[in-house]
């Protein structure tokens, strides 16, 4: 089947290829902005972790500047710019941006097909914004970044994938030389110097890029209706039942089957949005399993929170799983490699 898709690689390639070149080349303009942009995307198609990186800079860098977030708003139903706050839906901004809005009280979040416009609103809007995120925008080359951060799975590295349709790739691997930062995402935690030091020779495409290892860390539990957190201990023997709609839950699964709890998934599409239909089904699915609670994602309970939902849905026991990426002793977060670049530069 591969083999039959790759006369629509190659068309798709060429098109890709020539745009990239209109841009090196300088026939299609750049915008370049008086504040750092820092982009963070990636080569693949489908999840390899950008949301919780983008919430992690949006920490750590906001303990030194003012940042701003600028979205796509994957799967809205709005078009153009829209500032996003408390009173926001996912199907109006998207569930990562409701994501950041929810555990960033601080930061401007605002999502915008067109980027150079977005930014352009952000800053009229907000003056004081110092560092600007842009989400899943490495092919988005109208703006000129300060710093490109690119992100590729460990179980599915962009070295390894071809271009679509036959593989997963949005444009040819060459495209990796844009990145100053490349950060291998979901790496298992006994990943050695040895093998990390083999992988980054095949990652790297200049000598000057940064290449950088995480892995998932799972930090707690919080209960959905109250924020309460608890740990993780609590689970060993209990029958769970698990609701999700993201690329590839299976790491989730094996991490909660290692502490102790016997998993039942319930899986929906990438960036679902959920249905009075889908609240009836997860509340009838949770009886009929013998579960004893729901555990979802932050990013999943963000779409969950809409009005005909919750007559279903709140009166179940429903825990978010936290996460956040982790990086091994010997090295820094992406973070403290922008605040390297930055120093007091803004």
């Amino acid at each position: 089947m591969r083999y039959l898709l790759l006369p629509l690689t190659w068309i798709y390639g060429l098109i890709v290829v020539l745009r990239n070149k209109l841009f090196d080349w300088g026939l299609l303009k750049a915008t370049s902005f008086p504040i750092p942009v820092v982009v963070v995307g990636n080569l693949s198609a489908g999840g390899t972790g950008k949301s919780p990186l983008v919430l992690q800079l949006a920490e750590e860098l906001g303990q030194h500047f003012r940042v701003g977030i600028l979205s796509r708003g994957y799967g809205r139903s709005t078009t153009g710019f829209f500032s996003v706050d408390a009173m926001s839906t996912a199907a109006q901004v998207g569930d990562e941006p409701m994501q950041y809005r929810y555990a960033l009280k601080d930061v401007r979040v605002a999502v915008c097909e067109k980027r150079v416009e977005g930014i352009r609103e952000m800053l009229r809007r907000d003056p004081d914004i110092q560092v600007m995120l842009l989400d899943d925008a490495f092919q988005h080359r109208w703006v000129r970044p300060g710093i490109s951060i690119l992100l590729t799975d460990y179980s599915r590295p962009y070295y390894t994938d071809s271009l679509l349709p036959a593989g997963y790739l949005r444009e040819p691997v060459s495209g990796a030389d844009r990145a100053d930062l490349i950060v291998m995402t979901k790496c298992p935690l006994d990943l050695t110097l040895e093998k990390r030091l083999e992988i980054a020779s095949k990652l790297k495409r200049r000598e000057s890029q940064k290449v950088l290892f995480s892995y998932i860390r799972y930090r707690e539990l919080s209960d959905r209706l109250t924020g309460q957190k608890s740990d993780f201990t609590g689970l060993k023997g209990e029958k769970i039942l698990l609701v999700c709609g993201i690329a590839n839950p299976e790491p989730l699964v094996t991490f909660l089957e290692s502490c102790g709890a016997d998993v039942v998934s319930f899986t929906f599409p990438d960036h679902h949005a959920f249905s009075a239909g889908d609240g009836v089904a997860i509340r009838n699915r949770f009886h009929r399993s013998g579960a004893v609670r729901v555990l979802t994602t932050r990013k999943d309970s963000m779409r969950m929170d809409v009005p005909e939902l919750r007559q279903h849905l709140d009166p179940l026991p429903i825990f978010i799983v936290e996460i956040q990426p982790g990086y091994f002793p010997d090295q820094k977060t992406p973070a403290a490699v922008i605040l390297d670049v930055l120093g007091g530069n803004v």
